[in-house]
């Protein structure tokens, strides 16, 4: 329950604090089989007070918070669930909690709440490298995107002091991993993914080019260069497709690999850097060894189709998803 400036009780939404329409099962769950199935419906939010553990699987799992920062729920929340081996919904509301005025998620976004973002930003990412499993990283990156969400919070107030000399720092000490050799993979796609929620729409950082970045290359689906592909069509001719194809000429030369564009419906004689883009069912005609899914956002549609037009033989391949950060 909560109140505003004149101390009168507002209303709380339902979906807030009732799960009841979520279909949660009487029965036991591991941790991460309860994050996957409801954190996205509103089961799962980050407030501790929804939990209750018992002490010695707290002290068994070393879960304390961090000391000395704000969001110290955030990884505290995900390592509790990453570790619950046996975790129960309890449907009924056991308790009223009250949202005040001065609560520090409620008001203005502080410095020590930006440097709170800061730190989880590497706390986070700690705990994404000792995830392998799918569903364990699935978690991970939930509560990633969580906190770089803030993010989009300091374009309005990167120029304003006291918040200048902070966030200066960090985007510097960002770059500087992006640089760093030891930082590869997931991390460096984060790094970059921070970058870029930061500096969009603000005057002192801007997105590299893609030139600029050092795309890891074993994340590079089929266009290496000890690769077996000799055709490829590349379905998305948006600026999905155009980065993509950037990528495809700095890792394997022309002669090596026929580069065709397609799209679903494409207007007649439509050319896409410097080529004709094909109706994806006459692209299917050409027999190529792989297909990539050029696309972010229709990702499911397109290889949907694509499963449909292309031969059993040919390879189809959809970007991981943290390449939107390259892309």
């Amino acid at each position: 329950f909560r109140y505003d400036e004149s101390d009168t009780e507002l209303e709380v939404p339902d979906d807030i604090w009732d799960r009841s329409t979520l279909g949660i099962e009487d029965r036991v769950y591991t941790g991460p089989e309860f994050w996957n199935s409801f954190y996205n419906d509103h089961g799962i939010l980050y407030v501790v007070w929804l939990l209750y553990c018992r002490r010695t699987f707290l002290l068994e799992n070393r879960l304390f918070y961090e000391e000395r920062t704000y969001f110290e729920d955030n990884d505290w929340m995900l390592r509790a669930y990453l570790s619950a081996e046996r975790i129960k919904y309890i449907p009924e509301k056991m308790h009223r909690h009250r949202w005040r005025r001065g609560s520090n998620m409620l008001d203005g976004f502080t410095v020590d709440l930006m440097k709170g973002c800061f730190r989880m930003h590497d706390v986070l990412l700690d705990i994404a490298a000792g995830c392998q499993a799918p569903e364990t990283l699935k978690m991970t990156e939930d509560v990633i995107r969580l906190n770089t969400g803030r993010f989009e919070r300091l374009k309005a107030i990167s120029d304003t002091e006291p918040y200048e000399a902070p966030l200066e720092d960090f985007c510097a000490y960002l770059a500087e991993k992006l640089n760093d050799p030891a930082e590869t993979g997931y991390r460096k796609y984060q790094h970059l993914a921070a970058i870029e929620r930061i500096a969009e729409g603000t005057s002192g950082w801007k997105r590299p080019p893609i030139s600029e970045i050092d795309v890891p290359v074993e994340m590079l689906p089929v266009w290496l260069p000890d690769s077996d592909i000799g055709r490829l069509v590349i379905y998305g001719t948006g600026n999905v497709g155009k980065r993509y194809a950037i990528l495809v000429e700095r890792y394997a030369s022309s002669e090596d690999i026929d580069i065709l564009f397609a799209e679903t419906d494409p207007e007649p004689g439509a050319v896409f850097m410097s080529k004709p883009v094909m109706p994806v069912r006459l692209a299917a005609e050409e027999e190529p060894d792989a297909v990539v899914v050029a696309s972010t956002k229709y990702t499911a549609e397109m290889k949907e189709t694509a499963l449909e037009v292309f031969n059993e033989g040919t390879m189809i391949v959809t970007l991981p998803k943290e390449m939107r950060y390259f892309l």
